[in-house]
């Protein structure tokens, strides 16, 4: 730690934050002295001691490299005056409410401002942290040091609050489970808790432990389907497929359809679909799949490439007379545009017309454009209007890419004007049209428009005209001042982010050429969501005008406009939580 320099009067910044709390006195300092009018009025618990930011008399953040002792000064002195002035109405607030994640408490405020106090600035969990390690009699006399609540329900909040702070690490949650069963003989798990628990075990990847606390569950009547989720998504992610099947015999209430589809449910989402089916057919004496099962492993091989065996699990719910939901029809219908088997996509939906609805027309008509066979795609519009079944301007919008694409712009605005209603699907699909074929102007055109109408853009919006027009991998401008160099990647460089585009500085150091990797506009956009980017964006925005780059400028302009709404509004919404805080503050004082 860097040396500590003190200011005049001999107080020491060091000496002030860990001594008894006063400056300390050098041996010509009077030892009591006459306070002065201006000393009064200053609490001294919140003086800003020398070297911090805001401290005129002597200011240590040096250039000369002698600042690192005073930084850490600086952290410390802010944890102690600042955020827990900014962040204690909040939390006796929360604690005011009388819940804790769902578990209720019976403490005052004072008493769970005390708690948290203790365990926080006590640092009872880096007790915990610290200790993970040590035998249990050195770990059980820290934890005995710090003073905890002794009513069950703040127990249990505060064994949350552990989980919650170590949600990828077993031990400092199990080994304070295993504390507070042998010092607070009242102590229990609650259903939430132990799955909480649960939890923590299976994304540390401790299979042992968390097969052994399932079975404390349900000796202990714990378990519910949301346990063996949490449970049935580790266990798949270690390829753990016969304790996957064991799950089902913890509880015979889990001997059930529903049960085994909230679970073949999200192992398919953890994209392990052949274990999933292995879970399946190993159950099939004690559990048989029904169509929602089907439903499942069918959507899963279709999004693993696996289409073969999907069409086996389709041919099979045909043989047992059951019928195939539309969402795995259309999970199919989508796997075979990707895999480019058009003509079976086409003989497939025709086998299935009579019993479809609009969202599968609207699949075969998105793909259908997607593939540039914008006549078969008008073919099945006109089928659905011929069969009385309505469509949406999400149909529209992909109509009007489908035939920009062709480069058939004139029919396009026909369709874009005859709209009854312009909403974001419909003006999406103008400008993703647009822009395939090179016109980032009209698509600037359309932009303007749809925000003149009311219609709010998202992210995509920005991220799709940004790409028009700087390109995916950055073009290079007319103007040297402006182009995608000095503003997209010097400010990704300002942000602080320069590893990510160190490809692009060096393009630019060498005047062009080189291999670059698509530039992240999302992440650029992110960057500056905040009040420091709405001042820029709409600097920026107002230089890229004056040059002649009107509709890039108009893009970055209205985003800052939106960007500075919702910053106000965001900062509108925690005032308001503040004020509730401090008046249910209030409340509970009197």
């Amino acid at each position: 730690m860097g040396r500590g320099v003190s200011s005049g009067g001999g107080q020491s910044s060091l000496g002030y934050l860990f001594g008894s709390g006063e400056p300390s006195k050098s041996a010509g300092d009077n030892p009591n002295p006459a306070p002065t009018p201006a000393a009064a009025a200053v609490d001294n618990s919140k003086q800003i001691p020398a070297g911090i930011p805001g401290n005129t008399t002597n200011n240590y953040f040096r250039a000369d490299g002698q600042n690192t002792g005073n930084f850490i000064t600086y952290l410390l002195w802010w944890r102690t005056n600042v955020a827990l002035d900014h962040f204690y109405p909040f939390i006796i607030a929360v604690s005011a409410s009388g819940k804790t994640n769902g578990v209720d408490s019976d403490l005052n405020p004072a008493c769970k401002v005390s708690s948290f106090h203790s365990i926080a600035d006590t640092d009872g969990a880096s007790i915990l942290y610290q200790q993970q390690l040590a035998p249990d009699p050195k770990l059980h006399s820290h934890l005995l040091r710090v003073p905890l609540p002794s009513s069950p329900s703040s127990l249990l909040s505060l064994f949350l609050e552990i989980c919650n702070r170590f949600p990828f690490s077993w031990r400092p949650p199990h080994r304070f489970h295993l504390f507070l069963l042998s010092h607070h003989p009242s102590f229990s798990l609650s259903p939430i808790a132990a799955s909480k628990l649960l939890d923590v075990f299976g994304k540390s990847r401790n299979i042992d432990l968390l097969w052994s606390h399932l079975r404390l569950m349900a000796d202990r009547r714990l378990l519910s389907v949301s346990s063996l989720r949490i449970a049935a998504r580790s266990l798949a992610d270690a390829n753990e497929i016969s304790k996957c099947v064991l799950l089902f015999r913890l509880d015979p209430q889990f001997l059930t359809a529903g049960a085994l589809n909230s679970v073949v449910d999200v192992i398919c989402a953890r994209k392990h679909v052949q274990i999933a089916h292995a879970v399946v057919s190993k159950l099939r004496d004690s559990i048989p799949a029904d169509a929602d099962t089907y439903k499942l492993l069918i959507i899963g091989f279709c999004r693993a490439g696996d289409l073969s065996q999907a069409a086996k699990l389709w041919n099979l719910m045909i043989d047992e007379d059951m019928s195939p939901d539309l969402d795995a029809y259309n999970e199919i219908l989508i796997t075979l545009f990707k895999s480019n088997a058009t003509q079976e996509a086409m003989r497939f939906f025709k086998s299935m017309r009579k019993n479809l609805g609009i969202a599968s027309y609207r699949v075969m008509i998105d793909w259908t454009c997607k593939v540039r066979r914008v006549s078969y795609a008008y073919m099945v519009f006109a089928e659905m209007i011929k069969r009385g079944i309505g469509f949406d301007n999400s149909v529209l919008g992909h109509l009007i890419y489908g035939l920009l694409g062709k480069k058939r712009v004139n029919e396009a605005y026909k369709v874009f004007k005859e709209a009854e209603g312009v909403d974001l699907s419909i003006c999406h699909g103008m400008m993703k049209g647009l822009l395939s074929i090179r016109r980032p102007g009209a698509a600037t055109e359309v932009f303007r428009e749809m925000v003149a109408r009311g219609v709010e853009p998202n992210m995509h919006t920005y991220i799709m005209l940004l790409q028009g027009h700087m390109g995916k991998r950055g073009r290079k401008g007319k103007e040297v001042a402006v182009n995608f160099d000095s503003i997209f990647v010097g400010g990704v460089v300002k942000a602080g982010n320069a590893a990510e585009v160190g490809k692009y500085v060096e393009r630019a150091a060498r005047g062009g050429g080189g291999d670059v990797p698509r530039f992240d506009y999302n992440k650029f956009l992110h960057l500056f969501s905040n009040e420091e980017g709405v001042k820029m964006f709409e600097e920026v925005g107002r230089v890229l005008k004056k040059v002649g780059m009107v509709d890039i400028g108009d893009v970055l302009l209205v985003y800052g406009e939106r960007m500075a709404t919702r910053e106000r509004r965001r900062r509108a919404l925690w005032g308001s939580q503040v004020g509730v805080c401090q008046l249910e503050l209030v409340d509970s004082s009197t």
